[in-house]
């Protein structure tokens, strides 16, 4: 939060300070010196995933998406001619094929625990762990359990 403020506010005065020319210039350099800062999380999360050789701490479906985003910004960048979306752009792309690249290695080359499966799996295992035949037999259990306890009191009221 602090940095969006910070960012913006450096944003609106290098708008009302500096001549018209010089806008468009300065407020790229800006974007290129920020942007790589929304990218550190992710680099965290790459070198934890490379010292636990666990994949629980990347998410799949984050690093397609950021690869996807950074492709698109590039093909906009190329085909408008736009320096700065270009270089931020195509930086990102390339983070991205190294993300998914470590995804691909880890997921293939070591066998990753119950734990680290996304939460589309977990909730489809969640969902079919258990059939209705346990379901049902659970729930005779806890009659049985509560017959047991009122049994007793019953026997003693007669």
């Amino acid at each position: 939060m602090t940095i969006g403020f910070i960012y913006y506010l450096e944003a609106v005065i290098l708008m009302t300070l500096l001549p018209k020319s010089w806008r468009d210039t300065a407020i790229g350099l800006l974007c290129v010196l920020v942007h790589p800062l929304m990218y550190k999380v992710p680099c965290n999360r790459l070198v934890r995933v490379c010292e636990t050789k666990r994949l629980e701490h990347m998410s799949f479906s984050g690093s397609v998406h950021g690869f996807l985003n950074a492709g698109c910004w590039l093909s906009y960048g190329l085909l408008r001619d736009e320096p700065f979306i270009i270089t931020c752009s195509a930086a990102n792309f390339v983070f991205g094929i190294v993300q998914l690249s470590v995804y691909a290695y880890y997921y293939f080359n070591y066998p990753q625990p119950k734990s680290c499966t996304t939460n589309d799996e977990r909730t489809a295992e969640s969902s079919n762990a258990v059939s209705e035949p346990e379901k049902t037999s659970n729930i005779d259990d806890e009659k049985t359990a509560q017959n047991e306890l009122l049994l007793p009191l019953l026997e003693d009221m007669v």
